[in-house]
């Protein structure tokens, strides 16, 4: 297994290597993110992540690495490597284990996205896409399922479908339809500051299960001040959902957020969440936050730094 790991980053570093080459004369861009949280209550613990994007021309490599540091050491990485010739898209992921040293899973896919059509003129009318994608699992067992998604809009309405089918080995996985409106849109004051919208969404699953979520989301902004309404509720097979209240308010390079969750079946109190985002300089940002629910209460403390370059 080890052989297999190490076999597999051998051939994503050299693949890498020899698209950077075919690719010298594109510009070449890397951007990514380090970044760092601590958990301080209920129990410490600690997890680090750099996240790595490289393009050029039509190539994008992702590395994704986590370490876990607390209460135990552990680290994994992801590998994703992409080429897009529009309208066809094909990628590959590689998951390995770092920390203890594993291999875990090798997927592979192809996507093809549908012209986008519309029909008419005006901001009315109808317009049509979607995408046809191929999955396959290579390692550690062979499987694969194929995805028919379509999408429709019609002014401030948007339906779609998804379809998920198994090949390797073959089942009827996943029929979802979604609807939504945008039944409020308004802006004003002078340079457009304040603003109002609304949301309507509602997703019925007729598979693996039967199904059906509405959402409801209202928002305000007022300048620095931000109000949002978010209510999630289940309708079948039973009824449970809840609603949560978000504040965010800015002062210059500090950002304060609350979250407050009520349940709606039974109604309740279920938490409230603090959050203080401080940015340091472009790029470079700490938080805190603190959560009171009924289980107890938790907080942690975080950072990340963001970057990118480019270069021809």
């Amino acid at each position: 297994m080890k052989r297999i790991t190490g076999l597999i980053v051998v051939l994503l570093v050299a693949f890498m290597l020899n698209a950077v080459a075919v690719a010298q004369d594109d510009a070449v861009s890397l951007c990514g993110t380090f970044s760092g949280s601590a958990n301080l209550l209920p129990t410490v613990s600690s997890l680090l992540g750099l996240s790595l994007t490289l393009s050029f021309g039509n190539l994008t490599a992702i590395s994704n690495t986590n370490f876990t540091v607390l209460p135990s050491v552990s680290a994994t990485q992801r590998f994703t490597l992409e080429y897009a010739l529009d309208p066809l898209t094909f990628g590959t992921d590689v998951n390995l284990g770092v920390v203890p040293l594993a291999f875990q899973s090798w997927d592979v896919y192809a996507r093809l996205d549908l012209p986008d059509t519309t029909i008419g003129d005006g901001d009315g009318a109808p317009s049509f896409g979607g995408y046809l994608r191929a999955d396959a699992t290579i390692l550690p067992a062979f499987a694969s399922t194929s995805t028919l998604y379509l999408s429709m809009d019609v002014g401030p309405l948007s339906a779609s479908s998804k379809s998920v089918v198994g090949i390797v080995p073959f089942s009827f996985q996943t029929q979802r339809f979604d609807l939504s409106i945008d039944f409020l849109s308004a802006a004003f004051g002078e340079g457009d500051v304040y603003s109002m919208d609304g949301k309507l969404e509602t997703r019925i699953d007729v598979l693996p299960t039967l199904g059906t979520t509405v959402w409801l989301d209202l928002s305000l902004s007022f300048g620095d001040l931000g109000i949002r309404s978010y209510t999630s509720l289940d309708v079948i097979p039973t009824v449970a959902g809840t609603t949560v209240f978000t504040l965010t308010y800015s002062i210059e390079s500090i950002t304060l957020t609350s979250k407050t969750t009520f349940d709606l079946s039974p109604f309740g109190f279920d938490s409230e969440y603090i959050k203080i985002d401080v940015v340091v300089y472009d790029g470079l940002s700490f938080y805190g936050w603190g959560q009171f629910a009924s289980g107890g209460p938790s907080a942690g403390i975080g950072f990340s730094y963001a970057f990118c370059t480019e270069s021809n």
